[in-house]
This record gives C-alpha cells, sequence and structure tokens, in this order.
C-alpha cells in the first residue's frame, strides 16, 4: 500500500469549500484584468500592451480553472442551481 504524505485530517480541512474565497478570487481576476487594460491603454507602449496580454491571458487561465472547480459544484455545496447561476455570471468561456 502507497504511504500517505499528507495526513487525513489535513486533506479533509483543505476540502472544506469557503465561497468567499472563491468569490474574492473571482473579484481580483476581474480587477486584474480591468488593471492591465487601462494601464494598456493609458501606456499606448508596444511593450506594456503585450504585458498586458500576457497578464489578462495568466487570469483566464485562472478562470479555467474556478470553471471546473463549478463544473464540479465546489462553489456552493449543495446548491447546484445557485453555483451554476453564478458561473454563468462571473466567469467567462461557460456557455
Amino acid at each position: 500500500m502507497a504511504k500517505s504524505y499528507v495526513h487525513p485530517a489535513t486533506l479533509k480541512s483543505l476540502s472544506v469549500l469557503r465561497p468567499w474565497r472563491t468569490a474574492l478570487a473571482i473579484a481580483f481576476d476581474w480587477g486584474l484584468i480591468a488593471a492591465a487594460i487601462a494601464v494598456s491603454q493609458w501606456a499606448q507602449n508596444p511593450l506594456v500592451y503585450a504585458v498586458a496580454v500576457a497578464v489578462i491571458g495568466g487570469r483566464m487561465h485562472g478562470f479555467a480553472i474556478l470553471l471546473h472547480e463549478f463544473a464540479h459544484h465546489r462553489f456552493i455545496n449543495g446548491r447546484k442551481e445557485l453555483s451554476d447561476w453564478v458561473c454563468d455570471l462571473l466567469l467567462p468561456g461557460r456557455s
């Protein structure tokens, strides 16, 4: 049998749903995207534009990870409809 490197109590505590953390991550990602767009428009510099594209791409990847968690209804346990509605409202890429 394989040896477990994570104590079961630690693993259980890491699996607890924390909707406020997810909501904070979504708000932070949208804020960072808005800031990247604003700085890029203000600077009017191709290098700043390239950095903004990289930042936005990274946050879109973060949204994809959150989208995966929403697909498993990991936002609000037992509230599938509410979780789906929040996902449709706040995350890009879901149809």
